[in-house]
């Protein structure tokens, strides 16, 4: 599951980077295809996100502490 949390936060950071830079070429063209596509990679941004924060919640769930984020928060120190 770490690497599928990890992939998607990539890939989001990825749609997120590409999707500014459509946007702004699609404006300042006044390209409609462009700005589709902007729009498509502002989706495909919201589903990598949902899909690393799924990821993060079935370790949580499942007391997976392999995940450091997970061990730091429910695993108490003494």
């Amino acid at each position: 599951m770490n690497e599928v949390g990890s992939v998607g936060l990539i890939a989001a950071l990825a749609f997120a980077a590409y999707g500014v830079v459509a946007g702004a070429m699609g404006g300042k063209l006044r390209s409609l295809r462009m700005v589709r596509s902007a729009e498509r990679a502002a989706a495909a941004f919201f589903v990598m996100i949902t899909l690393a924060i799924v990821a993060l919640e079935i370790q949580i769930l499942r007391d997976n502490f392999h995940n450091a984020y997970v061990a730091a928060h429910l695993c108490p120190t003494s």
